[in-house]
């Protein structure tokens, strides 16, 4: 009987640990408007607010079928306006950029 009752505590301390946690949202660049600015596709929008910082990555896959994918953080931007519910532009802070690079929110 102690141990089912262990069991079940231990099941639910885990459930109510990961139930917490918060994934950060991201967003991949869409279009590069020109050396500053670039159009972002919003996967969560209301998580993303005008002036909100967020960190610029370079995504690299490697292999085959299995591939693994790595993502170094290239510097910072600002939200700098939210078109609609799918767009929104970020303005970079003295980052290089290119199309596919991810936008995150830390």
């Amino acid at each position: 009987m102690l141990a089912a009752a262990s069991v079940l505590a231990m099941v639910l301390f885990s459930l109510t640990a990961f139930g917490n946690i918060k994934k950060a949202a991201h967003a991949d660049i869409s279009m590069k408007v020109n050396a500053t600015t670039a159009q972002i596709n919003l996967e969560e929008p209301s998580r993303f607010k005008v002036g909100q910082k967020v960190g610029v990555y370079r995504e690299e896959c490697r292999g085959g079928r299995y591939s693994v994918c790595t993502r170094d953080r290239v510097g910072f931007a600002k939200v700098s306006k939210i078109h609609d519910q799918k767009f929104a532009e970020v303005t970079m802070d003295n980052v290089y950029f290119e199309e596919g690079y991810v936008i995150q929110n830390d």
